[in-house]
């Protein structure tokens, strides 16, 4: 079994013996200077039993009754203290749920006030509203709560009449002038 790593910026670290490989990578959204691990499933004994990633079943219940209960240590997106204080209360039964549940604890939804009003109503303890009826179709899936980037621009799309263009660049603008807040805040 190999064993490296690399930061992101292709600038190798030393390597070690006797572990998975590790590697690096810009695609998965890393900063530079980041040691990421990706396990090689073939370097493991898997007990004579064909581990095919792309036919593990993304149902299961026990799994998902393992995240309610924020049993989420090691499981890479939702092992935060953010994260496993959220589970409990989004209670995920399937694979979106969980797609939502790392969109929640993002700047973009704590920044705006997403999470807390998303939970009520997941929960049913809030009915979903819609400021326009021509959000609803964009909005429906998460319950009226804006959650993804892609959400926002359809929106610009929708009620403002905006182009994917001009909604991508709106999109572009946002996320640039949230890193400067971010930098006069450091």
């Amino acid at each position: 079994m190999s064993f490296h790593t690399m930061g992101v910026d292709g600038h190798a670290f030393e390597p070690a013996a006797a572990a998975p490989s590790v590697r690096s990578s810009e695609l998965l959204g890393f900063p530079p200077g980041a040691r990421v691990l990706i396990i090689n499933l073939d370097d493991f004994d898997h007990h004579g039993v064909d581990v095919d990633l792309a036919q593990l079943p993304l149902d299961d219940p026990a799994v998902y009754d393992m995240l309610c209960a924020a049993d989420s240590v090691g499981v890479f997106q939702v092992e935060s203290r953010a994260q496993t204080a959220t589970l409990p209360r989004l209670k995920p039964r399937k694979f979106y749920d969980l797609v939502v549940e790392v969109a929640l604890i993002r700047p973009g939804p704590i920044q705006g006030g997403s999470v807390h009003p998303f939970i009520r109503r997941r929960n049913n303890q809030e009915e979903p509203t819609y400021l326009h009826e021509l959000l609803r179709p964009t909005l429906e899936k998460t319950l009226g709560v804006p959650l993804f980037q892609e959400q926002l621009m359809q929106m610009a799309i929708d009620i403002v009449g905006f182009t994917p263009a001009e909604a991508d660049q709106l999109r572009r603008a946002a996320d640039s002038a949230a890193e400067l807040g971010q930098a006069a805040r450091a």
